[in-house]
């Protein structure tokens, strides 16, 4: 017979990387459509109707379309920041649920992610498992911090990793993001965590344990 304990950490872990895809690929999905799109699917419709131009040009088209907004944001860049929600969600159940997110786990997952988003592969893994590891030694102090402590050391933490990451992609001369970017992309995730807390205690039941019920839970460190 399984140990409760045992399947249901094994859960958790496998809970813990199935949200880790999501995360990554809703955040290869684009989140605006070009205005050359809605012109050009406007175009073929009013072409279409009247049976005017060939499939060959459609085709010539379509090709001066992209290329028209290829060169568009070669010119003005858009930039995309959201929040890092995969990044809360590693530090706030690192904090309540150690076990639940080992340190092979988070390198493996933050390795994908660097990967599948075309970052420096193993830098972002490298910083987060440094920094959780770092947190991880010192969660018997960070367990008996009121909320508001423990969401200004996560504060430090998060704006440690961007730091440190747009640092090292300074020095390997690589595409940097500027320090306004890099700030609001710490900023924007620290603001998240209480939302992360929130939703992992309503949904999962997860909050801060005593040291002595984390041992009698299975949850130790």
């Amino acid at each position: 017979m399984v140990d409760p304990i045992t399947s249901r950490l094994w859960l958790m872990r496998a809970l813990f990387l199935a949200m880790s895809i999501v995360l990554i690929f809703a955040h290869l999905v684009p989140l605006r459509f070009s205005s050359t799109d809605v012109e050009f699917s406007t175009q073929i419709e009013l072409t279409e109707t009247g049976n005017e131009t060939s499939e060959a040009e459609i085709a010539r088209q379509r090709v001066e379309a992209d290329r028209s907004v290829l060169t568009a944001e070669e010119v003005t860049p858009t930039l995309r920041i959201a929040p890092d929600i995969l990044l809360a969600i590693t530090l706030c159940w690192l904090i309540r649920r150690p076990r639940y997110v080992p340190v092979f786990l988070i390198g493996l997952v933050f390795l994908m992610t660097d990967l599948l988003l075309m970052r420096p592969p193993g830098l972002m893994a490298a910083l987060v498992v440094l920094t959780t590891e770092f947190l991880r030694a010192r969660l018997h102090l960070l367990r008996e911090l009121p909320f508001l402590f423990e969401w200004g050391v996560i504060g430090g933490a998060i704006l440690v990793v961007f730091i440190a990451d747009r640092s090292m992609l300074s020095l390997a001369l690589t595409g940097t993001p500027t320090l306004s970017q890099t700030l609001v992309l710490a900023l924007t995730t620290w603001a998240v965590y209480p939302i992360v807390t929130v939703v992992s205690k309503l949904w999962l039941g997860f909050d801060k344990m005593t040291s002595g019920e984390l041992t009698a839970t299975g949850q130790h460190t």
